[in-house]
Parts: structure tokens; sequence; C-alpha cells
């Protein structure tokens, strides 16, 4: 069935127009005077493959339709298309062609930032003559020259800035990593090593505090992607992806290395254009990247560089899920990893996990997550030590041994969620926490039993896990999450592009716009005014709500009866499945509802294909959402809620009006109330708002001008000291033996 789809960017939006065949009305011939009808033609289509074909209509907005010789037709800019190819490096040239241009290398410049396709002609007044692909000269400085392009020079002829060629590899030699088998518990903790010797910078900065200026975004397209600590809080690399719709031939990245003892930037590097730095080894000899593109299958490729004074040297390509494995979208590469000096870990968006040996570039071992467990955007979990890895799998939670891919034991859970679900060992490497879906639960392991079973706010997001001290998380660089207390301690609001925690130490790369200078800071995260806070709370005192405690249920839904009785039923039944008891007259009530929110106004524009830019059409959209909230005296104490607001891509079935298309779009479906769990524990406060807040960045984290603490209602008011509980013992369970 044809279809049409709308595109939307915040507030403005656009409609692009897809079709079985070409709208023949809007076709102009004249449009072009490069291509006509009939003229053979090669580009590089949406995915970046190679395609040939022959022009069918050339149009008076730019676009060529093509008829693909694999098959159908293709709208293409002008400017990406190109006759017979005439470049040695070009997909489409002939053995002629490549014989012809035999001479011509890659000559790139000192930054690596600029690159040429030329071949020598002479050297004179120290600088280099060459001569360019449509015969152009080009004179380039000696001392601008790269490194490799100077021993070229010199006379060595293998010296190239082209990268070096992909290695064939076949992760089906890798040995296969079944995660559903039983094995007896062989997990000995794994804490993380003592510091080999005090960093200068926590000797000259007491509060754990450093602040400098890293440099300046290019424009709005370049953003900050990874910090690198080094394990020895020595030194730092923060990498850039520029991601410029006008960069054709993939992104480009910059680093920046800091010394962090000296809290400076060393030096600034251009990495090689469509290549994205992700790690460098522990040892700091080795970094690897992957291929950065704009599209499925665009970041596929995995690189190896060598870091040589102010250069890193390629050494080797592959590409460990070839595109012969499924779809181009899993053949990219999501996650990776240096697990030790000579090993890297990684991640598929297929969820396959897997072991490669560096510089051999050969497979150690592989798991098919997607296959044995449901859980999607897996991120891998190291152990303190960096001795094991903890993934999830059909009963729950596997620790794999990193280097021989091992099972080393299986935390048992029978409800992980699918979806950013994330693991944080302490550094003992005695305790496992999983943050998931509104809940955060820690397990103790040795041996595996379950110690604290909570519910969080769902505004807390799934991002990496840190343990800052024996009883406190950090979530996602932001969220302090303390484990004895079952709260949401503190947030530390920020406008920080990445975090890295050490120990309780926090760097961060922050920007209060996309056109500010990029800062780095650091921060001892917790600050002693959350310290305060939690010193006068008692967790028992907290607790509100956990097994055995009574609930009453209400829904408050605009449905059919039946419908509305059978949401209800199924939301009671949650409730006992949770250990709880049935009570009309109890504080605690579980309320199941919708609201509707704030309208806005939203502009779709046509976008794409030969309609591009042409008509505008505005809505007004109010964001709907269902909602199961958990009161204790009136007062929420926690919350699910599920919103639908107005697309960003609308799709028109045939016939369809966009006010039909936004009405189907923005109906919600009140029976994923049915399926919501309902948390076994609530604290007061804890699941629904911190109990202190820190604005701004992290140097400034515990100020007293841009520190402040949440003052809860009086009916739910924490603990001070003197003060009695508030908590009424009618909430409490009458089967609470085991403490989570």
């Amino acid at each position: 069935m044809p279809q049409r789809c709308l595109f939307a960017l915040s507030l403005v939006g656009a409609i692009a127009w897809s079709t079985a065949g070409v709208p023949t009305a809007l076709l102009a011939a004249g449009g072009n005077d490069t291509f006509k009808p009939g003229d053979p033609v090669e580009y590089i289509d949406f995915f970046g493959d190679p395609q040939t074909g022959r022009v069918r209509q050339v149009t008076s907005i730019g676009k060529i339709w093509v008829d693909v010789d694999g098959g159908g037709i293709d709208a293409v800019d002008a400017e990406d298309l190109r006759r017979p190819a005439a470049a040695a490096d070009n997909p489409f040239a002939s053995d002629e062609e490549k014989a012809k241009l035999a001479e011509m290398r890659t000559w790139q410049d000192s930054t690596g930032r600029f690159k040429v396709t030329a071949k020598l002609l002479r050297v004179e007044d120290e600088a280099v003559v060459l001569e360019r692909e449509d015969g152009r000269e080009v004179t380039v400085p000696l001392n601008k020259l790269s490194d490799t392009d100077r021993r070229f020079l010199a006379g060595d002829k293998t010296a190239s800035n082209d990268e070096v060629g992909i290695t064939p590899t076949d992760l089906g030699r890798a040995q296969l990593v079944d995660l559903s088998t039983t094995s007896p518990w062989g997990y000995t903790p794994d804490p993380e090593p003592a510091p080999a010797s005090a960093s200068a910078s926590d000797a000259q900065h007491a509060n754990g505090r450093i602040r400098f200026t890293l440099g300046q975004p290019l424009d709005i397209f370049e953003r900050m992607v990874h910090l690198i600590i080094a394990p020895d809080q020595k030194r730092a690399y923060a990498i850039t992806s520029h991601e410029s719709p006008t960069l054709k031939d993939g992104y480009q990245s910059r680093v920046f290395a800091c010394d962090l003892e000296k809290g400076a930037v060393d030096q600034v590097g251009y990495f090689a254009t469509g290549q994205l730095p992700v790690d460098v080894s522990p040892d700091g000899k080795w970094i690897v990247a992957h291929s950065s593109s704009f599209g499925f299958g665009e970041k596929a490729t995995a690189s190896l560089y060598a870091l040589s004074g102010e250069n890193a040297d390629p050494l080797g390509r592959w590409e460990p899920y070839r595109r012969d494995r499924g779809s181009r979208h899993e053949s990219d590469i999501r996650w990776m990893r240096f697990v030790d000096d000579n090993h890297v870990l990684m991640v598929n968006e297929g969820e396959q996990v897997s072991l490669w040996s560096v510089p051999e570039l050969e497979p150690v071992w592989a798991v098919d997550v997607d296959r044995f467990s449901h859980v999607r955007e897996v991120v891998p979990e190291f152990s303190p030590g960096g001795k094991v890895v903890a993934l999830p799998n059909p009963e729950g939670i596997a620790l794999v041994e990193v280097l021989t891919g091992r099972k080393l034991g299986q935390i048992e859970v029978d409800d992980l969620s699918p979806f950013s679900v994330r693991f944080g060992f302490d550094p003992t490497g005695r305790k496992l926490a999983v943050i998931e879906n509104s809940r955060c639960r820690v397990w103790h392991l040795d041996p595996p039993e379950l110690i604290r079973d909570f519910a969080i706010s769902q505004n807390i997001g799934t991002g990496e896990v840190h343990w800052v001290d024996e009883d406190r998380l950090l979530v996602d660089g932001r969220y302090l999450i303390d484990v004895n207390l079952r709260i949401w301690l503190w947030d530390y609001e920020h406008q920080s592009s990445k975090v890295e925690v050490r120990g309780n130490k926090v760097w961060a790369v922050v920007a209060p716009t996309p056109v500010d200078p990029w800062v780095m800071g650091s921060q001892l995260i917790p600050h002693q005014a959350a310290l305060d806070v939690a010193a006068v709370l008692d967790p028992d005192d907290l607790l509100v709500v956990e097994p055995g405690a009574a609930m009453a249920v209400e829904v408050d839904l605009d449905l059919p009866p039946q419908q509305r009785r059978q949401i209800e039923s199924a939301i009671v039944h949650n409730v006992e499945s949770s250990g709880f008891r049935i009570d009309p007259t109890s504080p605690v009530k579980v309320i199941g509802d919708m609201s509707t929110g704030r309208a806005e106004e939203i502009t779709y524009s046509d976008h794409g294909g030969l309609l591009r830019g042409r008509g505008t059409t505005q809505h007004v959209v109010a964001p709907n959402t269902v909602q199961l909230t958990i009161y204790y005296n009136d007062q929420p104490i926690w919350r699910y809620s599920n919103t639908k607001r107005a697309p960003h891509l609308l799709t028109l079935q045939e016939g369809e009006t966009r006010e039909q298309a936004l009405d189907r779009e923005m109906e919600q479906d009140p029976s994923v109330l049915a399926h919501v769990r309902i948390p076994t524990h609530i604290a007061l406060g804890g699941a629904d708002r911190p109990y202190g807040s820190t604005s701004g960045r992290y140097d400034k984290a515990g100020d007293r001008a841009s520190t402040k603490r949440s003052t809860p209602p009086s009916s739910s008011r924490r603990r001070l000291p003197g003060a009695t509980p508030s908590r009424p013992p009618t909430t409490r369970g009458d089967n609470s033996a085991k403490d989570v």
C-alpha cells in the first residue's frame, strides 16, 4: 500500500512522500544541463552501496530519477551522480582506469584533516608539487606534510596515508558461548586493583576538583561522544564527532589529549575521516575505532591504530560482523572496549557480543545474546578487576570469564526488563546492582543473594551504573541512589556532554550550549551536603510499602465498563502477585488514570523526494498520558506513565488525511496498565523525587548557591533528629522477615 511519510523536528516538521511510480506531473525537462535521459550514471545510495543505472528523467528541483540496473528507480541529487568511473579508488573504476592512475596516492597534512589524491611531480624550494586527478597542480610546504608523506619522499615507497586493507576474519572460528547452560557457582569476587601510587592531581586538588577548557566546537554539528580516562587518572582523551551533512566521506573526529595532573590539554588532533576512535588500551599503545558515517552498515568496520608520539598509525581493519550475516543494521558496531592491552570486547546492533585479540584480529569467543535473551541494547559490565563480565540470559544474569568465555555463575532473575537494563559491580566485586524500568535491585555475589529491591523514579534513566561508595550508586553520571536508604538521594543536574566515573571521582565534559567551549572538570561524589542529608535518615522509618502491606486499587478511565473492569482486575492481580493485600480502606492507593497535557502547535512541511520543501500544515496537538500512580496519604510516592506526543515521523496510509493520521498516532492504549509491575518496596519520597539537587556544572557541586534540598509535604515529612517516625505501622506487612 502506498504511504506518505511526514517528518517533524521539534515543532517544525516536514512531509516526505513515497510512491510506487514517478509522479510525472512534477517532472520537467531541462532542469539540469549535466545529465539527460538515457545517460549512464553511477552513485552511492543511502546505504553506502555503489549503484549503476540510466537517467529516466530530470526534474526542475534538482532531483534526477534513475532506472537502477538492479531493478527499481531512485531519486538522486544531481551533485551525487557521476558518469562512468575515472578514479582508481572508485568502486566502479575499470582495470584500465586503475592502471592509468596507479601513480596516484593519498597525501595528507600534518593535522590529518586535509587529504588530496594526487601524484608527485617534483620537490622544490622546501615544498612538494603534486598533480591532482583533474590535472591541477598543488604546492604543499614540506613541514606541513604528514610523517607518512615525509617518509615516502625519503624513499619509503610503501608509506601510505590510505587506510590499510581489510583483514579477512571469520567470527565462526570463535568459541560459541552458551549462556543457557547451568553450572555451579564459580565466581570469585574480583576487586578493583589498588592504585600503584597516588595521583599528583589528587595531591594538588584535595577536594577532587579540577577544571580546564578543552576548546570550541567547530559548529552545532560537532558533539562530544567519548571521554576516556586512563586507569591511573593521569591522562584523558575527549573525543568528538563532527556530523555535518556537508561531510561526504564520513564523519570527522577530533581528539583532545589531556594531562590531568597539569589540568591542561596537551594536543588536539584530527582523526582519520570516517573513523571514530572509541577506546585506548590500558597501556596507552593502541586505539580502537570504528567507521562512522550516516546510514545502516556505516559503522561495521573496526580499526586498530598504534599510538606513536603525536600520530596514530593504522595497523589493521576488520569487519567483526560481516554484512553477509543478517541485515546491514546488525553489522554495525554499537559498543566496544579494551578488556586488557591485547583484547577488545564489542557488541553489534544484533546484540552479538564477541571478544577479539589484537593486533592479531582473531576472534576468541562469541555469544548471541539476542538468541538467549529478550534484552535489547545490551551493554556488558566488567567486574572492578576486569576479569569477569555480566551479561543477560534467559534466566537472568550470567557472569562470564572475559578471556575464556567460561560461564562462572548465574543470578536467577525471572522478570528482567527487555529494554535498557544496566549492571554495576561495587569496588569489592562482591555486589552487583541492576537498574531497569523504575527499579533498583542489588545482589550479594558470594554466594548470590538478593539484598535490596526497591522502586526508583521513572525519571532516572538507565545510563552507566557506578558505585561511588559502599552504599551509593551514581546512575547516568547524575542520579545518586542510596541503596541502604532505598531512595533517590541527590540529583546532580548538569549540562554535561560526557561523564566518566572512577571510584568516587566524576569526570565530566560540560558545555551550557552547543556552541560554548567545552570545559572538563572533576568532582568528588557524594559531596558533603548529600552525606549530611543521608546521615539523619533511617531506612526502616522511610519504608512505607513492602510485601504484606494493604493496598486499594482504583481505575479512573473513560472506557466501556467491561474493558475498565478487565484492566482493574489485571492491576489487582499484579498487586497481589507482588505480595500485597487488597483493602479498599488502605492509605496506600494504586490509581490508574489518563490525563491530557498542554496543547502545542506543530508544523509539518513537505519534505523529501519530488515534493521537497513544498507546502506546510499546522496542527494543535495535546500529549496524552496514561499512568499508574501509588499514593500514600494522598501524596504520590511512585508513578509509571506512558505519554503519546506528536510524532517526528508521521506515516499516512492511502486515502488518510493528516488529521486522521495524527489521531491514530495519538490514540492511547490504557491496557498497558494491565502489564505494569507493582514495586515491592517504596521509601518515602525516594521513588518520585530526590532529597536534594545540585544545579549547574560539576565543579559547582556542593556550593551553597547551587545546592537545594526538597521539603516534602507535612503528611510525608522525612524523619529528622529527635522526630518520631511518620510512617504508620498499618502500611507494613506481616511477612517482612527478608530485608530487601
